[in-house]
C-alpha cells in the first residue's frame, strides 16, 4: 500500500508523523489505520484513567481535566486535517471513545448527553465543525 508520510513534508527530528494510506484506486484517502491507531493510544491511557479512579483519591473534577489533557487531545490531534474524510463508522468509534471516558469520570450520570454538559464537552462532531 502507498503511504503518504509528513516526514517527506517536514523534515526533523521532532516532528510527529502521521502516514495517510491511499486507497486502492489511489484518488481516495483511507484513514482507517490513522483511526485505529488514535483509538487504540486513547485505549491506552484509558487504562491510567482507570488506574487513578481504582485508587479512590482522584475527584470527578481531577478525572475530567486527566481526560481532557491527556485523551482528548489525542482525539482531537490533527483534527482540521483529516476529521473532514472520515466515515461514520470511524468518527462513531472515535465518540465511542469519549463516552467510555466520560462514564468513567461522571458515573453517576446516566445519559452521555448529560455528562457532556457537566463536564462542557460537544461531541467530537460538532468541536470539528466549529474549526471551520
Amino acid at each position: 500500500s502507498k503511504y503518504i508520510s509528513t516526514n517527506s513534508v517536514f523534515p526533523g527530528r521532532h516532528c510527529h508523523r502521521m502516514e495517510i494510506p491511499l486507497g486502492n484506486n489511489r484518488s481516495i484517502f483511507s484513514f482507517n489505520s490513522h483511526v485505529a491507531y488514535v483509538v487504540q493510544k486513547a485505549q491506552k491511557r484509558y487504562f491510567s484513567l482507570l488506574q487513578l479512579k481504582r485508587m479512590s483519591v482522584a475527584t470527578e473534577k481531577l478525572l475530567s481535566k486527566f481526560y481532557i489533557a491527556h485523551i482528548r487531545s489525542i482525539l482531537t490531534y490533527c483534527m482540521p486535517a483529516f476529521f473532514p474524510l472520515l466515515t461514520k463508522t470511524q468518527i462513531e468509534s472515535l465518540e465511542n471513545v469519549q463516552k467510555l471516558c466520560t462514564k468513567m469520570t461522571l458515573p453517576s450520570s446516566e445519559y452521555y448527553q448529560e455528562r457532556q454538559n457537566v463536564l462542557s464537552l460537544p461531541p467530537l462532531v460538532l468541536l470539528s465543525e466549529n474549526l471551520y
